[in-house]
């Protein structure tokens, strides 16, 4: 007997206009270390006026459903994979990709929590400053 080994993976694309086309400023990711609802994207430093700052959530549970953003926050995408229980080893993976919907300020940024609809501790989250153009 084998092993089987089910993937799954999301994948969300944003395309902004007016930033620039050489990549971004700075990018932060850091994975869950505890089973929770609440996953919290890391700090960055926006270093000029007119950036903008993207957050994306991700975890990998059946029990994951949907996300809350957190306040202020646009939702631009939220995929979510197949899932199909009666299949071993398949899980759901979903996401979550937000920004404030304008430029942000020249500044520290706090990470920003968003809401799973459930636990997990396989989860990542990433933080993307973007170059304006």
């Amino acid at each position: 007997g084998g092993t089987t080994v089910a993937t799954r993976a999301i994948v969300s694309t944003a395309v902004y206009s007016g930033v620039a086309s050489v990549g971004p400023v700075a990018t932060a990711d850091e994975p869950a270390s505890d089973a929770t609802f609440g996953h919290t994207t890391p700090g960055v430093s926006v270093p000029v006026d007119g950036a903008w700052v993207v957050s994306y959530w991700s975890d990998k549970t059946s029990t994951t459903t949907g996300w809350l953003p957190p306040l202020g926050q646009i939702s631009r995408a939220a995929p979510v994979s197949s899932y199909d229980p009666t299949v071993p080893g398949t899980v759901r993976v979903s996401g979550l990709l937000t920004d404030d919907g304008v430029p942000a300020l020249a500044g520290s940024r706090a990470g920003l929590t968003a809401v799973a609809s459930g636990k997990s501790a396989a989860a990542t989250t990433v933080s993307v400053v973007l170059r304006s153009g």
